[in-house]
C-alpha cells in the first residue's frame, strides 16, 4: 500500500508578536510566583498552555502506511507539534535567569523543562510562605506609625498572596488588632464589641483617627471665663461683679 503523502500543514508562527515585552521578569530563587504571574497568561493568551501541562504529547515523527508500518515520510502534524513546543521552549528560556538555565538546559522540551522549574522552585516557595507566614502574624506595630504598620502588613499579606497563600480579610483585621499595641486597647475594644466583625476598612479609618486624637489630647476650647477686676466701691453696692467675655 502506498505511505501517505507528506504534506506540511504547520501554522506559521512566525507571525506572532514578541512577546519580550510581556516577559520581561528572569525566573531567580526569590520570584517564582511573579514570573508564573507573566508568563502563564502569554501562553493561555496564545492557545499553548497544553505544551506545558502535560495535556499535549509528541507526535510520531513518521507516518504509517495502510498496514500499520513505518514509512520514510516525516508526519506533518509531528513537525506541526514541534514547531510550537519549541516556540513555548525558547519563551520559557528567555525569561530564565542564569541559574535557572542551567538548571534545565537539558531538557529538550517545553513540558520538561516546565515540571523541571516546578520541582526546583516549589519547595523553595513553600519555605518562603512559612516564613512570610511567620512574620505576618508576629509582627508587632512597636514606635511605628499606624500607616507605617499597615503599609508593612499590607505588604507581606500581598507577598502571601503572590506566592499562592492568600491571607483572609479576618485574619489580616485580627492580627492588626493582636498587634496594634496597649496605645489602642480603647479603639481595639470598641471594634471588637461591635455584633459583626469589623471590615479591614473600617478597622484602618478607626485607628488612624484614634491616633490623631491622641497625638493632641488637649480639647480645643471655645469659650472661657474671664475675671474682671472691679473697683471696690462697686463691690460695696453691687456685690461680686463677674463680666463673661467669649473669645
Amino acid at each position: 500500500m502506498a505511505a501517505t503523502t507528506n504534506t506540511h500543514h504547520s501554522t506559521d508562527y512566525s507571525t506572532l508578536p514578541n512577546v519580550s515585552h510581556a516577559i520581561t521578569l528572569k525566573l531567580d530563587t526569590n520570584n517564582h510566583p511573579l514570573w508564573l504571574a507573566q508568563i502563564v497568561p502569554v501562553f493561555k493568551s496564545r492557545r499553548l498552555m497544553h505544551f506545558i501541562d502535560g495535556s499535549s504529547e509528541c507526535l510520531a515523527h513518521f507516518l504509517k502506511d495502510d498496514i500499520g508500518n513505518l514509512t520514510t515520510n516525516v508526519n506533518p502534524a509531528y513537525e506541526d507539534w514541534i514547531q510550537k513546543d519549541q516556540l513555548v521552549l525558547s519563551w520559557i528560556n528567555g525569561s530564565l535567569g542564569l541559574q535557572a538555565l542551567f538548571a534545565t538546559a537539558r531538557y529538550k522540551f517545553a513540558r520538561d523543562v516546565w515540571v523541571a522549574l516546578q520541582h526546583r522552585y516549589a519547595s523553595h516557595n513553600q519555605s518562603r510562605i512559612i516564613q512570610l507566614r511567620t512574620t505576618f502574624f508576629q509582627t508587632k506595630r512597636g514606635d511605628s506609625s499606624i500607616a507605617d504598620y499597615l503599609d508593612h502588613i499590607n505588604s507581606l499579606a500581598d507577598s502571601l498572596a503572590l506566592a499562592g497563600s492568600p491571607i483572609t480579610d479576618a485574619d489580616l483585621v485580627t492580627v492588626i488588632m493582636s498587634n496594634v499595641g496597649p496605645k489602642f486597647e480603647n479603639t481595639v475594644g470598641a471594634a471588637q464589641a461591635r455584633e459583626n466583625l469589623v471590615s479591614y476598612v473600617d478597622l484602618e479609618a478607626l485607628l488612624l483617627s484614634a491616633e490623631l486624637r491622641l497625638a493632641d489630647p488637649t480639647p480645643p476650647v471655645d469659650h472661657f471665663v474671664q475675671a474682671i477686676p472691679v473697683p471696690e466701691s462697686q463691690f460695696l453696692s453691687r456685690g461680686w461683679s463677674i463680666i463673661l467675655c467669649s473669645q
